[in-house]
This record gives structure tokens, C-alpha cells and sequence, in this order.
């Protein structure tokens, strides 16, 4: 197959001479061409009404209606707009050729015309009808693509806002259920004599209250997948504070919080080791009305990791203190090292004890 019959080759002579015609449809279709005649510009209409064509050979003197006048026409009309016309014409002044271009021709072609000529400007009228095609049908397609794709991401959104609505109502409830069962915990607590029995019911509702504290962060935020620590360890210390009825007067907590974001799990167990350390300091650090400060410390490392510090200026750790033995809140602390968090513990002594946490943010 020639490269003129691969490509749309309908096309239409308007000429009211007919040796013109005889002439260029010969010509035209011993290249492949598909060639329509017409005299004059009503009967070239008619045909353009029954099958729009590819390019248009126009003449410019005719009678009834010249050629300007037919290509005004075509041009005014959004279905004949785009189709090339090529004004072919024995008139060769530089003004007929500028109304020629004005009233919406692509080219102009004079009498008496080489066929070599004729057969490269169709050509490559129809090669750039051709490729404007392509290009119309790949924007329809784009835009067809833009819109489904838009119309998925309003599902996608429409569900994510639905997923987040679900998840902080989850969170909601966690939190209130929590709550529930530290007032069952308080209100068990409150038929017991024993002190140490008491002391170890409190120290379970403040761990279940760390725990209800992020689940409330999460259901009050926007972004349900992270926590920020310097928030929710904030809102640990003021608990804690709170629940062992400590003297802000005579033991100053002074945070140094910088914000650092983490998964629920990972801000859950920060939460906990925060509990027992904060606890721990606020229960055995300042006996028989010592005064002092507890300094908890929070910020980002370049290497990705979270640093957490807990130091306070009280009495410090027993002599033979073995972290792996000495009490439930510090095994706890013990167990956590080894937790997802997949970080390291340790501490210090000397002027009271200092607590360092080091973890993945991720």
C-alpha cells in the first residue's frame, strides 16, 4: 500500500472548468488518491453535506459563488472547519493570494499548475491532517484518562476519608474503654487496706491511661499513622503528676520536648517507658518532702533514631541496683529494650539517676 492510500485520501475538486477537472482527478488518482469533482460551489456543498472530505482543490472564479466566498463558508461551519483548503487559481497577484490565506486557506497553488507541485502540497496537507487527527484523538483520550483518573481519586479520597472517619472512632472507643477500666481498677482498689496492693493498682491505671492517652491523640488528630511524642509525653507527665498528687512546687518537671513523629506502637511503648521512669522518680526519688527537678528531654538524632532522657537530682538508685531485677516497672523497662521500638536503655548515676532511650523513629 502506497503512503497515500495508508493515509484518509478523500478528496474534492471544485472547479468550474472541466478539462481542470479531468486533469487533476486523472492525476490525483493514478497516485491512490480517492477524487471527487464538483463545478461550482452548490453542488461542491451538497457533497461536503453527504461525506466531509480530507483536502479541498478550490478554484477562485466561478460563477453563482466564488471560491472565497465557499471557503468563508466551510470555515464559518464547526463541522468543515479543519478540512485543508488548497486555493489552485490563474489569478497571481500578491493580494489575491493574501484573500486567499485571509478567508482561511492553507495554500495557494497558480494556473497553469505542475503536477510534480499539486501532488507534494496535497500530500503534505493531508500528512498534516493526518498527524491533527492523531493528536485530536490522543487529546480526547487523554482527557477521557484525566477524568477517570480524577473520578478514581475521588473514590480513593472518598474512601480514605470514610478509613480515617472509622479509625478515629475506633481510636474514640479504645480510649473510652480504657477509661472504663480504670475506673473498674479504682473502684476495686477502694475496699483495699493494704498499701502496697493499693500503690500496685494505681501503677496498672496509669499504664492503662499512658495507653488511652495516644489513642485519644489519635482520634483528636489528622493524620491517624503518627504521633507526635513532644504532645502525648506532655500529656504523660501532667498525668502522672496528677495521679501520684506530687508538689509541682517542690518537684519541678522541666521538659525539653522537640517534635518527633512515630507509629502508634512505637509512641504506645515510648509511653509505657516513660510511665515507669517518670513513676519511679516521682514514688522513690524525693522522700520526706525533698525538693528537686525531674528533666525530661526529647529530640530527633541525625541518624534517624528518637533520643529520650529522663534525669532527675533525687536520691538516686539503691547500691547493688540490677535493672533486670529490681521491681515490675523496671523489668518492664528491661522487656521494652528488647521490644519493636529496637532500640537501647540506659542509665546513669551520680547526683541523682539519669534514663536514656534511644529507638527508631520509623
Amino acid at each position: 500500500m502506497s503512503q497515500a492510500q495508508e493515509m484518509q485520501n478523500n478528496i474534492l475538486i471544485v472547479d468550474d472548468t472541466p478539462e481542470n477537472l479531468t486533469v487533476l482527478s486523472r492525476m490525483l488518482e493514478a497516485h491512490g488518491y480517492q477524487v471527487r469533482p464538483a463545478v461550482n460551489g452548490q453542488v461542491a456543498l451538497k457533497a461536503i453535506s453527504r461525506a466531509v472530505p480530507d483536502v479541498i482543490l478550490l478554484d477562485i472564479i466561478m460563477p453563482g459563488m466564488n471560491g472565497y466566498e465557499l471557503c468563508r463558508r466551510l470555515k464559518a461551519d464547526k463541522q468543515t472547519r479543519e478540512i485543508p483548503i488548497i486555493f489552485i487559481s490563474a489569478l497571481d497577484e500578491v493580494m489575491d493570494k493574501v484573500k486567499a490565506f485571509a478567508v482561511g486557506g492553507v495554500d495557494y497553488i497558480a494556473k497553469p499548475f505542475h503536477a510534480e507541485e499539486v501532488l507534494a502540497r496535497v500530500h503534505t496537507h493531508l500528512a498534516l491532517r493526518n498527524m491533527q487527527r492523531r493528536l485530536q484523538t490522543q487529546n480526547v483520550r487523554l482527557q477521557q484518562e484525566v477524568k477517570t483518573r480524577q473520578q478514581m481519586e475521588e473514590k480513593i479520597g472518598s474512601a480514605l476519608k470514610e478509613k480515617g472517619l472509622l479509625l478515629q472512632e475506633l481510636h474514640h472507643r479504645t480510649e473510652s474503654s480504657m477509661n472504663i477500666i480504670c475506673s473498674m481498677l479504682r473502684l476495686q482498689s477502694s475496699g483495699v487496706r493494704d498499701a502496697n496492693v493499693v500503690q500496685m493498682f494505681k501503677d496498672l491505671e496509669t499504664r492503662v491511661r499512658t495507653i488511652a492517652l495516644v489513642h485519644q491523640r489519635l482520634y483528636q488528630a489528622e493524620n491517624l499513622s503518627h504521633v507526635d511524642l513532644k504532645d502525648y509525653i506532655y500529656d504523660i507527665g501532667i498525668l502522672l503528676y496528677k495521679n501520684y498528687k506530687t508538689n509541682a512546687a517542690k518537684v519541678e518537671l522541666k521538659p525539653t520536648l522537640e517534635s518527633a513523629y512515630v507509629s502508634i506502637d512505637s509512641a504506645i511503648l515510648c509511653g509505657l517507658l516513660l510511665n515507669e521512669l517518670l513513676g519511679n522518680s516521682l514514688k522513690h526519688a524525693f522522700p520526706e518532702d525533698r525538693t528537686g527537678e525531674i528533666h525530661v528531654t526529647l529530640r530527633p538524632l541525625d541518624s534517624g533514631e528518637v533520643e529520650l532522657r529522663v534525669k532527675d537530682n533525687g536520691i538516686g538508685l539503691p547500691k547493688g541496683f540490677d535493672a533486670k531485677k529490681d521491681g515490675i516497672g523496671l523489668q518492664l523497662v528491661r522487656a521494652l529494650e528488647q521490644s519493636s521500638l529496637k532500640g537501647s536503655v540506659n542509665y546513669n548515676t551520680g547526683n541523682g539517676t539519669e534514663w536514656i532511650i534511644r529507638f527508631q523513629s520509623a
